[in-house]
């Protein structure tokens, strides 16, 4: 009898070992896929952020974000797969033009084609901004800085503005698109001064800025007023900075070296004196390109061993030296810029006489 109950006992465990082990005729979950891509896509935005919403989708278990700052080159947003139907993105720039994408994805990791906010690539611009305004830092972001100005130049531009109200401003972010591009590009961060010169830059090309405020919590105001300023091949500028010293027997002449980039060099015109009875000036041009040499002591000759000019790179001046001069004589000297294209600008003047 014994023999027998433990026979039905171990045919009972081998019963339940297959019944456990041989689930052959169980068939696993069949993978969803999405019944297409999602819908209804709206969005909200915020201070250095954007949040996205959509419709769910049948059959989708989670969701991709895309984005964009010029509404075609999409890429996947960096936040994993998302299992709600809003999501909200962080470290954006205010000011800054961003596009959003939305697919959905199947538990076998199928993915539809990416839904656009609008319905179709870059129909929608989302631009992040701060919509309070305060002084202080515990309320939020500084005020916008007001009134920027600025005037085109050859081949560069200035601009200025008027500054933030707001107490507690460390510094001005400056953006810069062209040729009206979606995208704006940060050219300078935790600017001091309240104007600025952009140059190297191309003439007949349209460029435009913006400037925020940065407070000491580094956080950014909303964009200023944009301007738009297209450099041309303005004549130069007037030569600026023009002094005389006379040493024994020499003049020396120095002037600030031009911002321009189509520099070509500098006319020199030395005034000796008048024409009896005429009155008419008696005068020595010269034409000196831009120097090379930045050593005093080999300068680029317009007159060999006589008149001799270098570029003092620390101070950013031409430095020329006359050694045609007569002890005892006034002189006038008139400096103008002439650019790759001929065209001189006005010219800026001294008056000297060398001593013994």
């Amino acid at each position: 009898m014994r023999v027998q109950n433990i026979l039905l006992v171990l045919a009972i465990s081998l019963i339940a070992i297959v019944s456990c082990n041989g689930g052959s005729d169980v068939n696993p979950a069949a993978p969803t896929y999405p019944s297409g891509k999602p819908s209804g896509l709206d969005f909200t935005v915020g201070s250095h952020s954007a949040t996205i919403t959509w419709n769910a989708v049948p059959g989708a278990t989670g969701y991709y974000i895309y984005i964009s700052k010029n509404g075609a080159a999409f890429q996947r947003y960096d936040s994993g797969l998302i299992i709600t139907t809003s999501f909200q993105v962080f470290d954006l720039v205010n000011g800054q033009t961003y596009y959003f994408g939305v697919s959905a994805v199947g538990s076998n990791g199928w993915e539809s084609s990416i839904a656009y906010i609008g319905g179709a690539p870059a129909a929608v611009a989302v631009i992040p901004v701060f919509s309070g305004t305060g002084p202080n830092p515990d309320e939020g972001p500084p005020e916008p800085l007001q009134n920027v100005q600025g005037e085109p130049k050859d081949s560069y531009v200035v601009f200025h503005w008027e500054p933030s109200p707001s107490g507690d401003v460390v510094g001005y972010r400056i953006y810069r698109t062209f040729e009206g591009l979606p995208d704006w590009t940060i050219i300078r961060d935790n600017y001091q001064d309240l104007s600025f010169s952009d140059s190297d830059l191309t003439n007949e090309i349209d460029y435009s800025y913006y400037v925020t405020a940065m407070d000491s919590e580094n956080l950014e105001s909303v964009a200023s007023n944009q301007i738009t300023l297209t450099p041309k091949d303005f004549i130069p500028d007037v030569v600026t900075g023009l002094i005389s010293v006379t040493n024994p027997g020499r003049i020396v002449l120095e002037w600030d070296k031009g911002v321009e980039t189509d520099l070509f060099g500098y006319s020199i015109e030395r005034v000796e004196g008048f024409v009896p009875l005429t009155g008419g000036e008696i005068v020595i041009r010269y034409i000196i390109p831009m120097p090379t040499s930045s050593d005093p002591e080999f300068p680029n000759y317009a007159v060999p061993g006589l008149i001799g000019a270098y570029q003092d790179l620390p101070r950013e001046k031409i430095v020329l030296t006359d050694a045609a001069v007569e002890v005892g004589k006034a002189y006038i000297y008139r400096i103008a810029a002439i650019d790759l294209s001929g065209q001189e600008g006005p010219s800026a003047s001294t008056t000297t006489q060398p001593v013994y």
